[in-house]
């Protein structure tokens, strides 16, 4: 696996492209020293306001995770972000400036224009944080129903958090009618990305709906996946909502039983 010192080798060999590859990629794994190195890879060479943004947002996720001199980081390019947020237009820029705001000056107000601007020019994560803000009523009126809309742009878009925040106002009916299917491909995408705790929640949401052994067999690859990164002595169950099959894990996936259901009736089954 690439480590600090690949994408610090890379960029000492001029080969900046490889460098912030490196270091994204354990940063976006939640190294909090490879987001602070990658915020400053983004400020070499000949930054753009992008990249001005983007050293912003990796050195505010730095701080946010223990890095104490990410803090002066921010400090030193923030009349670059600003600039970059403001005469040059950046989504980016404005997103990281929205986050400090936000979450480091605690000015949910300011934020908001920062977030909607972004929104307004499709920025995935411009769009899941302004969905939050009217999720939570916080700098903006608290209104489900946009917030449920933004979320499914923001997840429409590529955000990897928003599918489940969305998934989760759709199963609850929040913002709208409840919807189950759309529910379940949130989920399944979510899961599929390697968000925590998807698998097992959308195995729980296909024992619900049981429409055919499809549901079934999905729910045992599931909950499987859920058990396989959960703890060594943790157990877990769904059970179809008319009470004609269940399914129980342990062992972190090792053991499975699978009272009225046999494994020769989910083998071969065609995708949802």
């Amino acid at each position: 696996m690439p480590t600090i010192d690949d994408a610090v080798r890379a960029a000492e060999a001029g080969d900046l492209r490889a460098a912030r590859a490196t270091a994204a990629g354990l940063a976006k794994a939640g190294d909090p020293t490879a987001m602070r190195l990658l915020g400053h890879f983004h400020l070499d060479g000949a930054p753009t306001p992008d990249d001005v943004g983007l050293a912003a947002y990796w050195f505010f996720q730095a701080w946010q995770a223990g890095v104490d001199e990410a803090e002066r980081d921010i400090v030193r390019v923030r009349a670059e972000l600003e600039h970059a947020a403001h005469e040059m237009a950046s989504a980016e820029a404005r997103v990281a400036l929205g986050l400090i705001l936000m979450f480091g000056h605690d000015a949910p107000d300011a934020a908001a224009n920062y977030f909607g601007a972004a929104a307004e020019a499709g920025h995935p994560e411009g769009l899941r944080m302004l969905a939050f803000q009217h999720a939570e009523g916080r700098g903006v009126p608290r209104d489900p129903a946009a917030a449920r809309e933004l979320y499914r742009r923001a997840a429409d878009a590529g955000d990897p958090f928003a599918p489940v925040a969305l998934a989760g106002m759709l199963d609850a009916g929040v913002g709208g009618a409840r919807d189950r299917d759309g529910a379940i491909r949130y989920l399944r995408r979510a899961a599929d990305a390697g968000a925590p705790d998807a698998d097992q929640r959308l195995a729980e949401l296909l024992a619900e709906r049981n429409r055919d052994r499809r549901d079934a067999n999905e729910a045992v690859q599931r909950l499987v996946r859920a058990a396989a990164a959960g703890p060594a002595d943790a157990a877990y169950r769904v059970d179809a909502a008319d009470g004609s099959w269940s399914v129980l894990v342990r062992d972190q996936g090792r053991t499975v039983a699978m009272p009225g259901l046999t494994p020769e009736e989910l083998v071969g089954l065609p995708e949802d």
